[in-house]
This record gives C-alpha cells, sequence and structure tokens, in this order.
C-alpha cells in the first residue's frame, strides 16, 4: 500500500477544529527560532531535554499502515571511519605567537550547526543551506550506546550496512540517525525531496521493523531522485561548477581577506598588551593626530603590508562600514585572548593537579580594593625527539577581584567563588600564602585557618619577604636616632629636586648617581636612596656648601635656600651621620639581596632558609663588638 493511502477523515468539531488551529499556531511560533537552533545547537544529547514529538493523525496512520507485516533482517555490524572531508574543515583560524594559539572565527555563512543531527535542521532548507550541508557532509553515528524504546527496541548501527543478495556488504551513506530525536533521517531527502514522510520529517524509530523499512525507502523513486541530485550537487560543488560558483568564489575570497585582516588585528592587541601600552588615544579615527597607539600601529603596519593598506583605504574612503578598529572590538579582542590565556593557565594546572595560592589586597587609583590572585604549580612537559623533559616551576596572576569588606569570612567567599568560576577544586590546594595582616594569616579567624578547615592538605607559609620587611620596618622606628637619620636623607631629595636650579647643581658636583626618594613600603629599597651619599657624600657636601656661600641667591627664596643647604650641609658633616650612612648601607645591602632570593619564582622552601640564615648570621656578627669598630672605622675613613 502506497505512502498517499490513508484513512477517511472524519469531520471535526467546532471545538476540535478550534484546537487543532491552536495546536498549528503554536507549531508555527516554534519553527520561528528553528533558525536559532541551526547557528546554536543544543550541546546535550539527554532525551529528558528534548521536546515532544507531534505525530500529525495522517502520519500516524500511513506508518501504521507501512509498518504492517513487516519482518526483521538480521545484518552484518561493520564500523566506517569519519568522512576526510569533515574532518578537514575546520571552523576556526589558528594564529600563533609567543605563549598562547588564538582562534579567530571564521567570517562566513557556514555558522556552526550541528551537520550531523538532522533534527535540529531548520524547516525550511533554502540553497545556500542545502550547499552547505552537502559540502560539510555528515558522520554516522556509530559506537554509541543507542537508547531503548518503551518496547525495548533500539536501533543498531548494523544497519549503516545493506547486504545485497550475493552477499556484497554496501554501506547506506545516505542514512542518519538523530542522537536528540533518537530517529532514522534520510540525507537526501531531507534535503532534495519535497515529500512529506517520517523519513524527512520527524524521522523514523519503529525499531521492531526497522529492516524491512530501510528496503522499502531505498527501493522508493521519489528516493532515487533524491540521492541523484544529491550526488550531482555534490560533484557540481567539488569541480566549482555551480550556478552560483562564480559567487561562492568572491565569498570565499572575502572570507579569506577579513580572516587576514583579523590576523593583523589580534597580532596588534597582542604586541599592544605584551608591551603594556595604552590603545586609545584622544581620537578614534584613522589618519588622525592623537588616535591612539593601536591605530597608529595599524597606519604603519599598512605602509609595509599590503592587506591593511587595502583595509586602511576601504575604511577612509567609507567603503566598507565594518573595520573591526574601533574600541569596541578591541576590547573584544583583549577579553578573547584574556579567556585564551586564562584556558591554557587552567589547562595546565588541572594536568598538574596540585597548586598553591598567593593573594594580596591593595586600593587602586579609584580607592576600590582589589584582590590579586596567582596560583604556583609545577609545569612538567614531557621529553621528545631531542628534547629532553622539563620540570619548570610556574606562577601565573589569574585575575583582580573586587572585594567589598576585608574581613577574613568575605575574602574566604570571594576565594571560593572565583575558584569555581575558573572549575579549580579547592581540595587539591597544597600551599597558601598571604602579607601578615590578621584578616589573612590570623590563627583562629584568618582566611588561611578558614581554608584549612575546609582543606587541612592547603598548608600556610607567611611571605618571608614581607616578613622580612616588616622587621626591618620595626627595628627601624623603634630608634630616635635611625627617624633622624632617614628624615635627613629624605629633607637632602626634596630639597634639590623641588628646585630645577638646585638639581642643576647637585649634577656639576655629582656626575654618576643622583639622590633618590625614601620607599615608604619596601625598606630594602632605600638602599637605593643611600648608595649615592654612601659613595659620594663629599660631593653632596660641596653641592651644599657651593649654594650655602652663593650670594646671589637674595630676597627671601633665596635666603630660605641658603639656610636649608647650610643646615643640611652641617647635618650630614656630623660623625653619627656618617657612621649611620655607613651602617645602614650594610644592613640594607644584605636584607635587600635576601629579599630578592625570596621573591624569585624558582625559591622553595629549602632554599629560602640559607639566605635567611646568612642574614640573620650577618646582623648577630655587627652586633659584636668586632662588627660595631668595623663600622667606626670606616666612617672615620668617609669623613677624611
Amino acid at each position: 500500500m502506497s505512502d498517499q493511502q490513508v484513512k477517511k477523515r472524519l469531520r471535526q468539531s467546532g471545538s476540535q477544529y478550534r484546537m487543532q488551529k491552536q495546536r498549528r499556531s503554536e507549531e508555527n511560533s516554534k519553527q520561528g527560532s528553528a533558525l536559532l537552533q541551526f547557528l546554536k545547537p543544543a550541546n546535550s544529547n539527554n532525551k529528558d531535554q528534548q521536546q515532544p514529538k507531534e505525530h500529525s493523525q495522517r502520519e500516524e496512520e500511513t506508518e501504521e499502515l507501512e509498518n504492517q507485516d513487516l519482518d526483521l533482517e538480521l545484518l552484518q555490524a561493520e564500523t566506517a571511519g569519519p568522512d576526510p572531508d569533515t574532518e578537514n574543515n575546520p571552523d576556526i583560524l589558528e594564529i600563533s605567537n609567543l605563549d598562547i594559539t588564538v582562534f579567530v572565527e571564521k567570517v562566513s555563512t557556514e555558522g556552526s550547526f550541528d551537520a550531523e543531527d538532522p533534527a535540529l535542521w531548520p524547516t525550511i532548507i533554502n540553497e545556500d543551506l542545502r550547499q552547505t550541508l552537502v559540502k560539510k557532509g555528515f558522520r554516522q553515528i556509530k559506537n554509541f550506546e543507542y537508547p531503548s524504546n518503551e518496547k525495548k527496541r533500539r536501533f543498531n548501527e548494523r544497519f549503516f550496512i545493506r547486504r545485497t543478495p550475493n552477499g556484497e556488504m554496501v554501506p547506506r551513506k545516505w542514512l542518519m540517525y538523530s542522537v536528540s530525536a533518537d530517529s532514522l533521517f534520510c540525507f537526501c531527502c531531507k534535503l532534495f525531496s519535497n515529500e512529506s514522510t517520517s523519513w524527512t520529517k520527524r524521522g523514523f524509530d519503529d525499531w521492531t521493523h526497522t529492516s524491512t523499512a530501510l528496503e522499502k525507502h531505498e527501493k522508493n523513486q521519489k528516493h532515487f531522485k533524491a540521492f541523484g541530485d544529491w550526488k550531482d550537487l555534490e560533484l557540481r560543488l567539488k569541480t566549482n561548477s555551480t550556478l552560483d560558483h562564480i559567487n561562492q568564489k568572491i565569498r570565499d575570497e572575502q572570507v579569506a581577506y577579513w580572516r587576514n585582516v583579523l590576523r593583523r588585528i589580534f597580532s596588534v592587541v597582542r604586541f599592544l598588551g605584551v608591551q603594556n601600552l595604552a590603545f586609545l588615544g584622544k581620537s578614534h579615527k584613522i589618519f588622525t593626530p592623537g588616535n591612539g597607539n593601536f591605530l597608529k600601529t595599524i597606519e604603519l603596519l599598512g605602509q609595509f603590508d599590503d592587506i591593511t593598506k587595502e583595509h586602511l583605504r576601504r575604511s577612509a574612503s567609507k567603503e566598507t562600514s565594518v573595520h573591526y578598529l574601533g574600541p569596541t572590538i578591541q576590547n573584544e579582542i583583549i577579553s578573547v585572548l584574556k579567556e585564551l590565556i586564562l584556558k591554557n593557565i587552567i589547562d595546565r594546572l588541572l594536568v598538574a593537579k596540585y597548586y598553591g595560592m598567593i593573594v594580596d589586597c591593595t586600593p587602586d587609583k579609584s580607592h576600590q580594593e582589589q584582590m590579586s590572585m596567582i596560583l604556583r604549580f609545577v609545569d612538567i612537559t614531557e621529553a621528545s625527539p631531542g628534547v629532553p623533559a622539563q620540570v619548570k616551576i610556574c606562577e601565573h596572576f589569574v585575575g583582580f577581584l573586587v572585594v567589598d569588606r576585608s574581613d577574613a569570612m568575605s575574602l574566604l567567599a570571594v576565594i571560593k567563588q572565583h575558584l569555581e568560576t575558573l572549575k579549580i577544586p579547592l581540595e587539591d590546594m597544597r600551599g597558601q600564602g598571604y602579607d601578615n595582616g590578621a584578616n589573612m594569616s590570623g590563627r583562629h579567624n584568618g582566611v588561611q585557618k578558614r581554608i584549612q578547615d575546609l582543606n587541612p592538605r592547603a598548608l600556610f607559609v607567611p611571605c618571608n619577604a614581607h616578613s622580612l620587611n616588616l622587621v626591618l620596618n620595626d627595628a627601624a622606628s623603634c630608634c630616635v636616632a635611625v627617624v633622624s637619620f632617614f628624615g635627613i636623607i629624605q629633607a637632602l631629595y626634596v630639597f634639590f629636586s623641588s628646585s630645577t636650579k638646585r638639581w642643576q647643581v647637585l649634577l656639576q658636583f655629582v656626575p654618576n648617581l643622583t639622590l633618590k626618594p625614601l620607599s615608604e613600603t619596601r625598606w630594602e629599597s632605600r638602599i637605593d636612596a643611600i648608595k649615592p651619599l654612601r659613595y659620594q657624600l663629599e660631593n653632596v657636601y660641596d653641592a651644599l656648601q657651593h649654594l650655602a656661600n652663593d650670594e646671589t641667591l637674595v630676597g627671601p627664596n633665596g635666603t630660605k635656600t641658603r639656610a636649608d643647604a647650610f643646615a643640611l650641609a652641617t647635618n650630614i658633616a656630623k660623625f653619627n651621620f656618617i657612621c649611620s650612612l655607613v651602617l645602614w648601607q650594610n644592613v640594607l645591602f644584605e636584607i635587600n639581596v635576601t629579599s630578592k632570593i625570596l621573591q624569585r619564582v624558582e625559591t622553595d622552601l629549602s632554599q629560602a632558609t640559607k639566605p635567611l640564615d646568612r642574614t640573620k648570621q650577618f646582623l648577630v656578627n655587627l652586633r659584636s663588638d668586632e662588627g660595631f669598630a668595623g663600622v667606626i672605622a670606616t666612617g672615620k675613613e668617609l669623613a677624611e
């Protein structure tokens, strides 16, 4: 019995007619989002998330007549590999750089639809989509756990093979299995046939009579015609002999053009980011003064690169309104690069499994408290021919986190949320390091204690460099003579730097090292302010004497300058100041070396103890009579 032979419909009542009209309206509204499914198919294969199949009365009756007296035929299974044409058809463009691989989306009409699931294709297939599907091809779903229906029947991949009467095995290349609908479709009939059957609409899923239904469909004349149209279009696409092959060629040229443009724009953005240079200027237009580093770099590249030159010509002449040079696309590219870099870091961390976390908080210029997070792990590179395996300790910054409150509970919540966002298990943390603030390092209620309550293996190690800096700061702040000594050094810098004339006088007497200001936070860095005085004290003294004796300085400002210069010269000439200069130069030099070692990425706990022991022994020796006598002797030589 043919597919057109169906039972005669009964006349519907008014209520049935209205219900049918409502269902038809709902179906039309569902088809409105079919194109979105074509562009962005669902990733889940769970049948519980699928929409229920709707069988019209005509289709159900037709299927009932088709499936009568059907027998199941046994077929041999054969596994076929994926279609090489689909494997060599990437949907992304690869741009290599120093550390990462940047992927730029293709500027094409192929989209990101799932060509292997016909149930997700749009209801109306136009010519462009038909050509795209034929050119892209599909891969038959094999080695898959096919679900069973309510009759405990399910599809078997052996149906992808047809056995001829002489025993020859012929693959059914037109047969498609839909994972989302758990049904079979005919690829060629769905694309080239106007016939409305289960093979083209909702899919065939009567697994009890699959064999005979397949054999019957293969002998259908409309299937033969659709199969021929499929192969004919496939051949014409391969030989570029379609009616619109010229338009296709133009489109391919435009795709290649925009890929090259985006490749160059990505490279410029990456270059500016690596060099930590600002992007924007006062203007956002090309070939205008003050339009920022990004556009100026593009203009420079256009002087030597034909593709960039052509792109700038099109943009300047208003030939195209799409140029990808505005601030919005710059921010989007920066975000893409950020996500790729972050993904690379997280992937390597997950391979290493265990990691340590370093966190610190500081306010920015807008007075917003921000937490910086650094993850530390061991990166192992496997050996390759001619290249031995490498083991490297890595520390990577993974983001600034906005902090509204600085109590331990709030900080812990921010840390946990960010780790969950990055999909990094907290239970794999094996170390945590913070400064000595009570909210971070507190033994009872600090962040480190709360994390150890969640993961006892996350051992806390305070920042040794920060602890050393605090020891030095507390030791110096408790002594009046030391506070006075550093006050004189800061006063010297302020005195000379507040006037260009006085600074020129300083340069005349001090040709090498110039005066530096004191660091307010990093005490070991104060050696940079002491070093010019330690080795050029006589030159600085002569510069002060020159200003104090300069009779051309008249008036209230001139008199004050001469008085300040005389007072400073008197202070640095005192033997107490000279001995303090020698003492603190030795102390800060030793501590600065130790601090730099502690801050190295490759320094581990065992390596950190050696410089700390050496610094401790140095301070012990300096407090002895011999050490003090050495400072006095060096001070006398400097005073002479």
